[in-house]
């Protein structure tokens, strides 16, 4: 772990609108009248497509030539076409340019075809609309429908545009949603009918409604507006009395709906953004090493032509020497053949030789890098989901491409717990009330799944909880002094939005007949914890057995009891709590009952009247902080018997601030904090969630690479270090640092404190615990730095309480302020901020919906399956990237040596060493291939079970200790020397022999290429057959191109080349074959002594000295022994690092 970091400014722009997207809507209201075909709104059809058929090409270029690279070769392709700059053939040097381009643009449009293809298939859908001039129901596409038509949406159908709800089947006038398509929340929304004046009476024949409702936006979580009577009377509408396109409908059998907003007006489509473009760490840094050596060939560029000046201002007193005329015997003239006998500026002449060597050398900018460079992120990504490890129910998915080197190099984990590190899977475990604890506080393996049971799906089923025979004797004693038992576990029943239906009918509506068989009862639930607590109350015989809005209906025993309905008060993020206001069956009196969270609760109480009461509460809040100690999730339940003359009184103003339109929210979460006060409390819950398997191997892994890992849970703070010592993110000697402050100036003191007893600089045995309030006063500017060094001295942090803003602005600080890479983990909607924030996200397929999938740029189904994709594939891909760049650049440098050395011997006068065919296509057929097979197809630093058993060795990712410019500043050095090798022992060879420029050519050639694949081999970490037969492929395909190329006729004057078997000549040529033995001796002998001496040292896993860079440099394969990582292990490496 890095300590010491630099510390940034203050995290700019940042804010919910930026996390979000979220945009205030306008004032003006939209007016929307049922059968208004004509007014100028969207219709519904969506098109997600980029281009158009008469705007891809001129847009597809635009797109292409934001790239600076882009620019830079149409510049020199451009160049290259004016006569007195030509250096290339004209037709080869455009081919390279139209292959990159046109290469990125089929594959944007086949990714465009097929995006149109869903979108067909997404607007040809049908629903059923109601045609007013055949007075009937007709069926008609998605597409076609528009703003003001009528449609008819039947039972787990899907909306096909925002709807305003006019009639439904339910008696009630309900019905349900389910939205996790939308905001990734898997429990169903309860929706009511809008009040639609004269509708009962007319019916859709004649239906006149005129609706003013927001324009549209992307907020999910509000929607108002209000419907005009024919005596211009205003009806507040809400979000409740909206069904919103992708939904699903559920527990009705089909409702009527107004389309009010269709198409990409519509939330959904609002919402609909695409993945956010990430940079990769290894692109970052190419940018950088592209620019160096652009800067490195206009350096070369003045060098030869400054040095091409020299040449002819000299010219008449060196009588070079003419190659191409007889070598050694040959012929001179009295001016440069390359200038011609007519003697001109020499200034002006090596000005445009400049921008003929900008020509030549280009190729240190390789034209197909980015390219190909995408081809070899997508093997990878195709390696990584060939991997049965990361299967499940279905391979990995992974949404990004161009970040998965990235997964090698991960700094900091973020990571979600419910869900994510748990299970997800409430099992009610222990419930405390008159002053004992009954059930059980062992957590471990979930009972036996009754598949009858659940809510949702079959793989929703609710898991039933154990049973206490001590409560059960309870609940048969009718004395007085358990009915607190038996008013709580009517508090569970009812407490809740828990809808009723059976096994045979899942997602229909069961509120208008109470049921025959009670096994045959399913519960859909809002959440897994009402749906656990209704579970466990009907374990105990309390049954609900309806639910509508006007009653619930509970059976004990053998007594059924009607609870009359009159509020619901639902639960909102500030209150931290819900209600129901009911009549008592038995008592005829007003009652409500209030459950929530145990600090929102307490607070709320009455005060305590007697002894008996104090110690009561001091008792419950004693189990609940053991409940929370065990990792389980708390709920405190309480209530209070209203007055007829106090419940008149609320529901008046409930009702006046549920018609507000503006700050309706906020208005009647006060309204209903108004009324929860001085309860009387009963008791409360432990609901266990258990950890999924293998977390705690998992989290110790990556804290022994060396990856420090945080914890975001919007759960109580017990909870969390509960969690924390299952998980092992610390062991129970581990210092435990708590910042739970509520104002700026506590949390400042707290913060100061512990910095002061607190060394910077070294990571100390110790772990930070935040909650939610403190969050945003350390966040703040000015205790920023402060807090940011105090993290750097934990091994882990812990955020509870935290809110999905909080998450992200926590992932982009950090990222942000210390400069590392982050890994985001969550499956929740309220973890999207945080996956996009975050360098990687990593979304989990699990209960809470595909919202966090959806914005993940990888997606697993289990957390366990993240070790072998950071360890294993992380590192693999790393590795690959980063070789497959340098030896990009070697083979290039080297190329572009032989040019270089070649301009000594002619004058500098812009030509080349090589036939020109094999000038153009010298990198993409003779030194492509190799270095594709050997550094993108093989396994870095062993198999997958030695670095699983070694994470250590992760270190040289996560340091980012590979791909540097240091390391490919010494690729580009062996690249040197390679090509002066190579040109120096060709030259000697023609110095005083008869060959001419083409035979000298095909030696050249035969040398370069082999030496460069020899070294693709040398350098590969492991070699199998399909790489030697690659390597070797090459170079015969190679020989023989050059042996018969001269022989064949119709090439002389296309190519304009010497038709007499020049390069048979260099292939036949014995001494061409010991120059290259000599060649391969020189090139190679520096690398064997080296790799010689790196072998004596006696620790093969951490370098140190002036060999580590060696052994970077030369990508041996590091020897692991298998060792088994603890807990002590994890500790020792973090004290080390």
């Amino acid at each position: 772990m890095e300590t010491g970091r630099k510390i940034r400014g203050h995290v700019r722009g940042f804010s919910s609108s930026s996390i979000f997207g979220r945009q205030d809507p306008k004032q003006q209201l939209r007016k929307v009248t049922a059968f208004s075909s004509g007014i100028d709104y969207r219709n519904n059809e969506v098109c997600t497509t980029h281009y158009r058929w008469y705007n891809f090409l001129p847009l597809n270029l635009y797109k292409q030539f934001h790239r600076l690279a882009n620019w830079f070769f149409v510049g020199m392709l451009i160049l290259n076409w004016v006569p007195q700059l030509n250096a290339v053939g004209k037709y080869f040097s455009i081919s390279p340019l139209l292959i990159v381009l046109a290469s990125d643009a089929i594959k944007d449009l086949y990714e465009d075809i097929r995006r149109g293809r869903q979108d067909d298939q997404l607007n040809d859908r049908e629903t059923h609309f109601y045609n007013r001039k055949k007075q009937n129901w007709v069926k008609k596409k998605w597409r076609e429908l528009q703003v003001g038509d009528v449609l008819k949406v039947y039972c787990k159908e899907e909306i096909p545009a925002d709807l305003l709800i006019i009639d439904t089947t339910d008696e009630c006038g309900f019905a349900f949603a389910d939205t996790s398509t939308l905001d990734g929340e898997t429990n169903l929304k309860s929706k009511a009918v809008a009040k639609v004046p004269n509708y009962e009476e007319t019916g859709i024949r004649g239906l006149q409604a005129e609706i003013h409702v927001d324009q549209p936006n992307n907020d999910l979580s509000k929607l108002n507006g209000y419907m005009v009577d024919d005596h211009c009377t205003k009806m507040s509408l809400c979000l409740d009395n909206f069904i919103l396109r992708g939904s699903q409908l559920r527990n009705c059998d089909h409702i009527i709906g107004l389309v009010i907003y269709a198409g990409h007006d519509t939330k959904a489509m609002k919402n609909s953004r695409g993945v956010r473009r990430k940079t990769s760490k290894i692109e970052r840094t190419l940018n950088g090493i592209v620019l160096f050596v652009i800067c490195i060939m206009f350096a070369m560029c003045a060098v030869c032509a400054f040095g091409q000046w020299l040449w002819l201002r000299t010219y008449d007193n060196l009588f070079p020497r003419d190659f191409t005329a007889g070598g050694v015997n040959g012929t001179y003239s009295k001016s440069p053949p390359y200038i011609g006998e007519k003697k001109g500026n020499w200034a002006y002449v090596s000005f445009l030789s400049f921008f003929t060597f900008a020509i030549v050398y280009n190729q240190l900018i390789p034209m197909s890098l980015y390219i190909v460079l995408e081809i070899t992120k997508v093997i990878q990504i195709w390696f990584i989901q060939q991997d049965l490890d990361l299967f499940g129910k279905s391979p990995i998915l992974c949404r990004s491409i161009s970040i998965a080197e990235d997964l090698g190099q991960v700094q900091y984990v973020f990571s979600d717990k419910t869900g994510t590190l748990t299970e997800n899977r409430m099992v009610f475990k222990a419930v405390s009330v008159c002053n004992k604890l009954f059930g059980s506080l062992e957590m471990g393996d979930l009972p036996e799944t009754d598949g009858g049971e659940g809510g949702g799906e079959d793989e929703g089923a609710a898991d039933r909880p154990p049973v206490d025979p001590e409560l059960m004797s309870c609940l048969e004693d009718t004395t007085p002094e358990w009915d607190p038992v038996r008013d709580l576990l009517v508090a569970m029943t009812i407490c809740n939005t828990v809808m009723v239906t059976t096994a045979g009918r899942r997602g229909t509506s069961f509120s208008q007949y109470l049921p025959r068989d009670f096994k045959t009862i399913v519960y859909e639930a809002e959440s897994p914890d009402e749906l656990s607590l209704v579970n466990a109350a009907r374990e105990y015989g309390f049954i609900l057995l309806r639910r509508t809005p006007e009653s619930c209906v509970v059976r004990h025993q053998s007594t059924i009891m009607r609870y009359k309905v009159l509020c619901t008060l639902p639960f909102d993020s500030k209150r931290k709590c819900m209600s129901i206001i009911v009549v008592h069956p038995r008592t005829s009196k007003m009652v409500m009952f209030t459950k929530g969270a145990d600090n929102a609760m307490f607070g709320r109480l009455r005060k305590a009247v007697d002894k008996d009461e104090i110690h009561h509460r001091a008792t419950t809040l004693e189990h609940i902080n053991t409940f929370a100690k065990k990792g389980m999730r708390t709920l405190a339940i309480g209530y209070k018997e209203l007055d007829p003359a106090e419940y008149q009184q609320f529901i008046m103003r409930f009702r006046q601030a549920s018609t507000k339109m503006d700050g309706r929210e906020e208005a009647v979460s006060k309204v209903c904090s108004s009324i929860e006060q001085h309860l009387i409390l009963l008791g409360a819950t432990g609901v266990e969630d258990r950890l999924q398997e293998g977390v705690p191997e998992v989290l110790t892994s990556l804290r022994t690479a060396g990856i420090v890992v945080w914890l975001l849970t919007g759960d109580k703070q017990e909870t969390a270090v509960s969690i924390g010592y299952s998980s092992k993110l610390y062991t129970r000697d581990t210092h435990l640092i708590k910042i739970k402050t509520t104002t700026y100036e506590a949390t400042k003191a707290k913060l100061t404190s512990y910095m002061a007893l607190t060394p910077t600089g070294q990571v100390h045995k110790q772990a930070l615990v935040i909650s939610g309030n403190a969050i945003e006063f350390l966040l703040h500017k000015s205790l920023l730095s402060d807090f940011m060094a105090l993290c750097q001295t934990c091994q882990t942090v812990i955020c509870c309480r935290t809110t999905p803003l909080q998450k992200s602005m926590i992932v982009a600080t950090i990222r942000e302020q210390l400069q590392v890479l982050t890994l985001a983990i969550g499956d929740g909607a309220n973890d999207v901020g945080m996956l996009r924030q975050a360098d990687i996200g990593i979304g989990i397929a699990g209960r809470e919906g595909t919202q966090a999938v959806m914005a993940s740029d990888f997606a697993i189904e289990k957390f366990k399956m993240l070790q072998k994709l950071v360890l294993v594939h992380g590192q693999w891909t790393y590795h690959r990237i980063s070789d497959f760049v340098f030896y990009f650049f070697y083979k290039n440098i080297f190329f572009t040596m032989l040019i270089l050395l070649y301009q000594f011997f002619n004058g500098f006068s812009g030509s080349y060493p090589l036939e020109e065919f094999i000038f153009v296509t010298f990198n993409t057929f003779w030194a492509q291939p190799g270095t594709l097979v050997c550094f993108s197809l093989n396994q870095y630093g062993g198999s997958a079970n030695k670095l699983l058993a070694d994470p250590t060795s992760y270190g040289t990712g996560r340091r980012s200790e590979k791909f540097t410019m240091f390391h490919n500043f010494l690729h580009m050095l062996e690249a040197l020397y390679h090509g002066a090798l190579v040109f120096s022992i060709a030259s000697m060879d023609a110095w005083d022999s008869p060959m001419g420029q083409m035979e000298f050519a095909g030696v050249v050639a035969i040398l370069a290429i082999t030496t460069m694949n020899i070294n693709f081999l040398v350098r590969c970490p492991n070699i199998t057959l399909v790489v030697v037969c690659t390597i070797f492929g090459t170079l015969f395909l190679g020989y023989s191109w050059l042996y018969f190329y001269g022989m064949i006729p119709i090439l002389f004057k296309f190519f304009k080349m010497d038709p007499h078997y020049s390069f048979s000549y260099a292939i036949s040529n014995p001494a061409t074959w010991a120059n290259l033995l000599l060649v391969l001796v020189l090139a190679f002998l520096p690398r064997v002594l080296i790799m010689s001496l790196d072998s004596l040292r006696p620790n093969p896993y951490r370098l140190k000295g002036p060999s580590e860079w060696w052994r970077m440099f030369n990508n041996n394969r590091t020897k692991f022994e298998p060792i088994q990582v603890s807990e002590a292990a994890a500790s020792a490496h973090e004290a080390q690092c």
